[in-house]
């Protein structure tokens, strides 16, 4: 347990690109090497099949299909949001996004409220979920280490109060369950642990650990995927009645340093990948991976348009910005939308 715990101290300097990280260059490190060899060897058929991502100017051509857009606001905010970490959109189309001391948020008809709730005290931000009433956000905040401090808020959008609900911990990749649970990966134990929206001692879901445990996202099945950090590895666990993890799967290759992770209506799963600075796309089994966006700086947390917005663009936090991206398909159908 101290050996996990140490290396995860070392790692939570990188860790806050991930799910809504801090903004920055992608780390350097002695497994840095591995990582490009490894996203090379993920990636390399599909940049050859798609040329135009090599200069990630542009969003990668997409599969045919038809494009679904009940909202039709497609948001180029450019960079009017800058420090944005953690993010998630609500059912109505508004844009959630964390920075350093609190959150902020884009409502509907584009207005921006950079500074829309405080939480004391907390400098790092690390994630966002949001309930499926709407009415609360979950916030993970970084403490030092063996810090009794709070980890994890409730936040009321009717007031944009901030209340704690668990303490101690590095809570990254926080969602919600079909259970109405709050999930989340804790970067000191390396586990996926549960926790009742209004508080109180966490559950541990996983039965062993999760490498450098970072996002989280729940399939139509009711399967979790849960990206690993290092060595870059998406995990699929079937929960049990309990809520604890029965099986475990990898899915599809490795990718160094995933970050965001999303799904789409028809299972497809969207990856970013903090190093490679990539978004990549591949099918539920993990096959026909592809460079669906590139040239993306710290790439994180990523969400489908819902409500006024597009519901097949997909929008993620790259350099503290909302990047959107246009998609073929729209987002999977999840209790917050």
């Amino acid at each position: 347990m101290l050996g996990s715990m140490r290396r995860s101290l070392l790692l939570v300097g990188s860790l806050l690109f991930a799910c809504g990280g801090a903004p920055g260059a992608a780390d350097a490190g002695a497994d840095g090497a591995l990582d490009a060899a490894t996203l090379d060897a993920a990636t390399r058929d599909a940049s050859a099949a798609d040329a135009e991502t090599d200069a990630g100017a542009d969003a990668a051509s997409m599969d045919a299909g038809p494009v679904s857009c009940d909202g039709t606001a497609r948001r180029d905010l450019g960079t009017a949001v800058q420090l944005a970490r953690g993010f998630v959109i609500a059912r109505d189309g508004t844009m959630y996004f964390s920075q350093i001391g609190g959150l902020g948020r884009v409502l509907p008809d584009g207005t921006i409220e950079a500074s829309w709730a405080t939480i004391a005290g907390a400098p790092t931000i690390t994630g966002l979920a949001l309930d499926a009433a709407n009415e609360r956000l979950f916030v993970g905040v970084v403490r030092e280490s063996g810090s009794a401090d709070p980890s994890v808020y409730r936040v009321e959008i009717a007031t944009a109060a901030a209340t704690p609900i668990v303490n101690g911990g590095f809570p990254f990749g926080l969602t919600i369950g079909p259970d109405g649970s709050l999930y989340y990966g804790d970067v000191l134990t390396e586990h996926v642990l549960r926790v009742s929206p209004d508080g109180g001692a966490p559950a541990q879901v996983t039965t062993s650990t999760v490498p450098s445990v970072g996002c989280l996202a729940f399939e139509a099945s009711g399967t979790l995927l849960v990206t690993g950090r290092s060595p870059g590895q998406i995990f699929r666990l079937t929960l049990g009645a309990s809520g604890a993890e029965t099986a475990r799967a990898m899915v599809g290759s490795p990718l160094p340093t995933p970050t965001g992770i999303a799904l789409d209506a028809t299972g497809r799963i969207y990856v970013t990948s903090e190093f490679g600075g990539v978004l990549v796309r591949m099918n539920a089994d993990g096959s026909d991976a592809m460079t669906v966006r590139s040239a993306l700086s710290a790439p994180s947390s990523l969400d489908f348009g819902h409500g006024a917005l597009c519901r097949s663009d997909l929008y993620l936090v790259a350099t503290g910005q909302i990047v959107r991206v246009e998609n073929d398909t729209p987002g999977a159908s999840v209790s917050w939308h």
